[in-house]
């Protein structure tokens, strides 16, 4: 007899659960649709979402490191031919003695 009543208060249990169940499970998708229909208020505000999210991105922050990484190296071979220009102009041993007052005068 106790398998009976055990059988029966679990499909009681189970059935008064699902129901429970089935009205907290609407009633949290009733706030969550209604909480969807306030989102166009906040149009500014998810476009500086995206913004922010834009400039997150990984790809677009490669493209900006390469643009970077171009215009240096188109520095650094500017100032190259600059000094080497330079270079030519002076004689070695002025040269030699320029760095060296330089580095003297730079440990003082």
């Amino acid at each position: 007899m106790s398998n009976g009543n055990f059988s029966s208060g679990f499909l009681l249990g189970a059935i008064v659960g699902g129901a429970i169940g089935g009205v907290i499970g609407a009633a949290v998708v009733s706030k969550s649709q209604r909480g969807a229909k306030r989102k166009p208020k906040l149009i500014g505000r998810d476009r500086k979402l995206d913004t922010i999210s834009d400039s997150i991105n990984p790809e677009v922050k490669r493209r900006e490191l390469e643009a970077k990484i171009a215009h240096l190296n188109d520095t650094i071979d500017d100032v190259r031919e600059q000094l080497h220009v330079v270079h030519k102009s002076v004689p070695a041993a002025e040269a030699d003695e320029a760095i060296e007052a330089t580095l003297s005068d730079s440990h003082n």
